[in-house]
């Protein structure tokens, strides 16, 4: 009796086509590779719902993610150490541009220390903001 050992591979869901040629579901790989490139750049308690979101995205939507620009939460924390730059880093022009004229303050240099503290989350949240803008568009 021939037998035949065929190496066992992990099986990857592709995805499923419906009547109107879209994809139901993103690939398993896929979903892992955003989220092993992306992961530290959300909030640790979004993760989960950032895999199912991309689980159920369609392959066609998938698009969508590509043109989504995570900011960096060590660059914020440079620039926010540097120049206090932070919030214009995170898209908060005029208050950031309001934090870099009051240093020369007292309120400016409290205000500077106490971001120091919360630049890394908020930079994660903002990611997750502009996640969940491209996940609600890309339905």
């Amino acid at each position: 009796m021939l037998r035949l050992f065929i190496s066992e591979q992990p099986e990857v869901p592709k995805a499923v086509n419906v009547g109107s040629g879209k994809s139901i579901i993103m690939e398993k790989g896929k979903v892992e590779m955003f989220m092993i490139s992306n992961g530290n750049k959300f909030p640790t308690e979004n993760l989960k719902s950032i895999k199912e979101s991309l689980e159920k995205m369609s392959d066609d939507n998938g698009v969508f993610l590509h043109s989504l620009s995570l900011s960096s939460p060590t660059t914020a924390l440079v620039l926010g150490i540097l120049f206090g730059a932070d919030r214009i880093y995170l898209g908060q022009i005029g208050l950031g541009l309001f934090k870099i004229a009051t240093m020369f303050f007292l309120v400016g240099l409290l205000w500077w220390f106490i971001d120091l503290f919360s630049i890394l989350r908020r930079a994660k949240e903002h990611n997750f903001e502009k996640f969940s803008k491209i996940t609600a568009y890309s339905r």
